[in-house]
């Protein structure tokens, strides 16, 4: 007899911790998983004759370099009209140190 209480006991005190606990992994299961910030896409060009960097739809450089475009190569400087356009710094920065080294 007083082993079907306790039994008993513990199968309430189970169902009851489940019941408590089944909100709470439902919800932590649903909740979004938090995305990075999209990478800011740059375009490398040609401006007042030198080589500058715009922001993805802008129409004013965020940085002039002093570097004359009519100084580079054809094939370079036809990629420099149309706009080089990189994502992330890191692509950045290399395209960068090409030009600029």
């Amino acid at each position: 007899m007083h082993r079907a209480r306790v039994t008993q006991w513990i199968r309430r005190t189970v169902i009851l911790l489940a019941a408590f606990a089944l909100p709470y992994i439902t919800f932590s299961a649903l909740a979004p998983t938090p995305t990075p910030p999209p990478e800011p896409q740059y375009t490398l060009r040609a401006y007042a004759g030198e080589l500058a960097l715009f922001l993805e739809g802008d129409e004013e450089p965020i940085e002039q370099y002093d570097v004359p475009v009519d100084t580079l190569p054809d094939a370079d400087r036809a990629l420099l009209d149309a706009g080089i356009t990189v994502t992330g710094d890191a692509a950045l920065q290399e395209l960068l140190e090409d030009y600029t080294s």
